[in-house]
């Protein structure tokens, strides 16, 4: 019975970013603002494995393109104690440039052994809504 191999395509972004922070320090509910620019890089991976587990991953990027955003941002944070930390509740705009990407189907081997990439275009805005928990780290004090 020969190797049955099965293949994936996944499409990711990741990004950093660097502003400032404005927020109420006392009170039982403390609202923040923020803003900041973002370096935001977008990128396409496909991999090959085999159903037996008889050959490791193989994978590729097969595209990746950067661009920026600017992110703009509030919530509250809503402390525990004096100093324990708090629940953080808030979102971000990030109102983001345009970048290429593939989608499924975006990737074709033709006869000849060459590779076409049907890229897609577009903005990348996008609203992460975030809910967390945030601690403090402890410092002592001299005086």
């Amino acid at each position: 019975m020969g190797e049955v191999f099965s293949t994936g395509m996944s499409t990711s972004f990741g990004f950093g970013s660097l502003g400032l922070q404005l927020q109420f320090p006392d009170g039982w509910i403390r609202p923040y603002a923020n803003a900041s620019y973002a370096a935001v890089y977008f990128y396409t991976e496909s991999c090959v494995s085999a159903d037996d587990n008889s050959i490791q991953d193989q994978c590729n990027t097969n595209h990746g393109d950067w661009t920026g955003a600017g992110v703009f941002g509030g919530g509250f944070l809503i402390p525990f104690g004096k100093s324990l930390g708090g629940l953080n509740l808030g979102a971000r705009y990030h109102y983001g440039g345009r970048a290429t990407y593939l989608k499924k189907g975006d990737i074709t081997d033709n006869p000849d052994g060459t590779v076409t990439l049907n890229l897609h275009d577009s903005r990348t805005d996008l609203v992460p809504w975030q809910i967390g928990v945030t601690f403090g780290i402890p410092s002592s004090t001299r005086h």
